[in-house]
């Protein structure tokens, strides 16, 4: 009775370790993806900004849409995490089948205990599922989603590299911006040694405004730059992504599929497709917050936030 117990918990877990795709649109999560504005001050007005320590502004996120949405994303990609690991247990439901029928075997069975030994044994063996079990239209949907995947694969690396051009550009005109402020005010001229030599404000906060406004010139070409380029490629992404979710809707999330092999391959392509959408959104909320971070630090300086070690 024992070895039938255990022949049933087997049975199980194979039974519960099939993955199916998880219920989610890789299209409508796509969609919520944001896009950066062509300007660093509009990119500023969508985002986080709390006050932080010493009364400073500072950007905490890409705004409270993009941070829901990132929210999300992670918990579903612990979820993708999850599944995958219940599968793992499908790779090794064979052998564990095999050392259940060695232990059957060493044990006195009487004609019935026999009999349900063998029918739990075909069930298992079914469940496992074989490839010819599986209709060739089927399996084709499998192989178009894994097709359409590679497709994302190819976008994500022609992106970053029609992106680069303009981050090239971005670093040489922000070292520029650098060079209008030299680190603690040099060439400004001091006010005795009475007053801790320390330059003179009106100076100071002239140079970091010219600074800080060309940091702000240098990410608003960066914006206008590069948004055409996510706008389109925001599209080719998409077209591919409807391709694999309309696979998926067909194959009903991969359960009329038998096979547990193109089982997982159908669940691996749903999985690192939403990870094709997590590299998209994190390039554009990147490009939001490092824009708003530059409209941030004006704010500070006009405002009067910003502590200054400068003597009037």
């Amino acid at each position: 009775m024992k070895q039938l117990f255990f022949i049933v918990f087997v049975f199980i877990a194979i039974k519960c370790s099939s993955q199916n795709c998880l219920e989610l649109s890789l299209t409508a999560t796509m969609d919520r993806v944001p896009l950066p504005a062509s300007s660093a001050a509009a990119n500023f007005s969508v985002c986080t900004v709390p006050m932080g320590s010493g009364d400073l502004k500072f950007v905490k996120d890409a705004g409270p849409a993009a941070a829901q949405l990132q929210q999300q994303m992670e918990q579903t990609e612990k979820d993708f995490t999850n599944t995958m690991m219940q599968g793992y247990s499908q790779s090794n439901a064979q052998d564990m089948m095999n050392k259940a029928q060695q232990q059957a075997s060493q044990q006195n069975m009487n004609p019935q205990q026999m009999s349900q030994q063998q029918m739990m044994q075909q069930a298992m063996q079914q469940q496992m599922g074989n490839y010819q079990q599986d209709k060739p239209e089927l399996l084709k949907l499998v192989y178009k989603a894994q097709s359409a995947n590679m497709q994302l694969t190819m976008l994500n690396a022609k992106l970053a590299k029609e992106l680069q051009p303009a981050r090239d550009q971005l670093v040489k005109d922000l070292a520029q911006a650098d060079k209008i402020y030299p680190d603690g005010g040099a060439g400004c001229p001091g006010h005795g040694v009475g007053e801790g030599g320390q330059p003179d404000c009106g100076c100071v906060k002239g140079r970091l405004l010219a600074s800080y406004n060309a940091h702000i010139t240098a990410y608003n070409n960066y914006d206008a730059t590069v948004l055409p380029i996510l706008q389109n490629y925001k599209t080719l992404f998409t077209k591919q992504l409807f391709i694999i979710d309309d696979c998926i809707k067909q194959l009903q999330n991969g359960k009329k599929i038998n096979s547990a092999t193109y089982k997982q391959m159908l669940f691996s392509q749903q999985s690192s497709a939403y990870g094709s959408i997590s590299s998209f959104m994190g390039i554009t909320t990147d490009v939001i917050t490092t824009s708003g971070k530059s409209q941030c630090q004006l704010a500070n300086l006009t405002e009067g936030r910003l502590k200054l070690a400068c003597a009037s």
